[in-house]
């Protein structure tokens, strides 16, 4: 046991080395600036917008993966149980800490940030410490606070600054605090109604998620399958033989590495790392459960998108893999 313990721990090790190298090699070839950007860096670097090619991302997903495993594998499970990073990110966010030291490259004492946003100094400084730990702003000397890399994400003229209060404020997160009440409910654990939510009981809105904000349009992940096959039909009867119907979605898959066969896009993931890399994917696990949370729906396994073609008349083709996300390739069905 101790044997195959120690190969586990030198492959993950090795896949952490290979993932890190390949994604070193990839920053470092910008002719403009060819270096790996410093977690204390500010300025902007031309591949943070870069679509990564899909061996990067593969490499991304292997280093996530590995890094996470190898801390739960040498780790005692205790270390794994800390849940107020979002709590935390939704203070700052909505205090407009990242703003406020914009032009304090050396960093602003936590009173004067604390006079500009009107947030307890102490227990501002708290925040911002927790936050430092996990590398999100920067502590420059006890108590005086910069911005880095990864807090210039949360600048409110930067669109992830509209991301990350999606997931650390209103909706997800405070309906996410209400999902093990939901569940465990002997009634509303087992609807599919968009109406007996997370999200509607953390509110008290009898009604879908798409109609508590104003002016938003729905989307197709409240869309039933039986919504989902009327649209494919529709889709359907503008195709020939020939044409092809993309669909171009998250696609969900088992941590067990049963999807496997011809035509699936399943990517040969180095062992020891689970099937699905692990938290490699975990974000669309965490999206998976977003949809539960926020209105009875759910992200579909590529069986379930086979089944819904062909509910409508159609035939897989193929999946074409894209690393977090995935394109179902159908045509028209054979006819006998």
């Amino acid at each position: 046991m101790s044997n195959h313990l120690g190969s586990v721990i030198s492959s993950l090790i090795a896949i952490i080395t290979t993932a890190a190298t390949s994604i070193e090699t990839y920053l470092k070839s910008n002719s403009e600036h060819a270096y790996v950007p410093s977690l204390d860096n500010t300025e902007p670097h031309p591949l943070d917008d870069a679509i990564y090619p899909l061996d990067i991302k593969h490499a991304v997903q292997c280093l996530e993966g590995a890094c996470l495993q190898l801390c739960a594998t040498l780790l005692r499970p205790n270390n794994d149980s800390q849940v107020f990073q979002h709590p935390c990110m939704g203070i700052v966010l909505r205090a407009g800490v990242a703003d406020i030291i914009l032009d304090k490259p050396a960093g602003m004492p936590v009173s004067e940030i604390s006079e500009r946003c009107g947030v307890d100094p102490k227990k501002l400084g708290r925040v911002l410490r927790l936050l430092c730990s996990q590398h999100i702003f920067r502590e420059v000397s006890p108590g005086i606070f910069a911005n880095n890399w990864l807090s210039m994400q949360l600048l409110s003229a930067n669109p992830m600054w509209s991301v990350g209060m999606h997931l650390s404020d209103e909706p997800i997160n405070k309906a996410a605090a209400h999902l093990a009440d939901t569940i465990l409910d002997s009634e509303w654990g087992h609807a599919n109604s968009p109406y007996k939510s997370a999200f509607n009981r953390s509110t008290g809105y009898p009604h879908a998620l798409w109609t508590y904000f104003e002016g938003s349009l729905d989307t197709s992940y409240s869309m039933t399958d039986e919504n989902a096959i009327r649209a494919l039909v529709n889709e359907s009867k503008a195709m020939s033989p020939a044409s092809r119907q993309l669909i171009h979605e998250h696609v969900m898959q088992s941590t067990t590495g049963s999807e496997v066969g011809e035509g699936t896009g399943a990517q040969l993931v180095p062992a020891p790392l689970l099937p699905n890399y692990g938290a490699g994917r975990a974000r669309l696990y965490c999206l998976d459960i977003a949809m539960m949370t926020l209105g009875n729906s759910a992200e579909r396994t590529l069986d379930e998108f086979i089944k819904l073609g062909e509910a409508a008349g159609l035939r897989f083709v193929r999946l074409w893999n894209l690393a977090e996300m995935g394109v179902v390739e159908m045509a028209l069905a054979k006819r006998e």
